[in-house]
């Protein structure tokens, strides 16, 4: 019997030797070439029926602040946060008597986002989800910019009676 003669020398891809390795490649591309046509590249979202920015602010007069008005909540840390959907404005009264307040807003995923026996979350609100449009004495104004429904929770603190203003941060600031 005549020995066989080696294969020649013939470069494999890499891809062809492992056939699931080449699967996932061609999923890969498939992922990428379906999500290409459904990318928008103006400013529009999925939400922008054009005309909610019209929409008039809900006003919003509860929540509590303290005596000293240097502390105002618009519900406790497990009390019932704000309905806050899409595009949503809220003027909400904080009562301070100063524009000199620093704001922290709070969204979660229901009404009651805390929950009980530790089982809930919140996140403190970063990007878009709250932008602040206006802030003086008696009121912020807060919108979603988001096409998500969220739940709302302000504070807002402002410095004890004597004590001077936090730094605004911005050169020549004044009121």
């Amino acid at each position: 019997m005549p020995d066989p003669k080696p294969a020649p020398n013939r470069r494999v891809s890499a891809l062809a030797e492992r056939p699931y390795r080449a699967f996932l490649a061609r999923v890969a591309v498939c992922g990428v070439l379906a999500f290409l046509p459904s990318t928008n590249g103006g400013c529009s979202t999925s939400c922008d029926d054009g005309d909610s920015y019209d929409d008039p602010p809900v006003l919003y007069e509860g929540g509590y602040r303290n005596d000293a008005l240097t502390y105002y909540e618009s519900d406790s840390w497990d009390g019932r946060y704000l309905h806050f959907p899409p595009k949503r404005t809220y003027d909400i009264r904080h009562g301070l008597g100063t524009r000199h307040v620093t704001v922290s807003s709070y969204v979660g995923f229901n009404e009651y986002p805390l929950g009980s026996n530790g089982n809930g979350n919140i996140a403190q609100v970063a990007g878009n989800i709250v932008i602040m449009e206006y802030v003086d004495e008696e009121t912020v104004r807060v919108r979603n910019d988001t096409c998500e429904t969220y739940y709302l929770r302000v504070v807002a603190t402002a410095p004890a009676t004597g004590e001077p203003p936090p730094d605004s941060g911005a050169a020549g600031a004044s009121d």
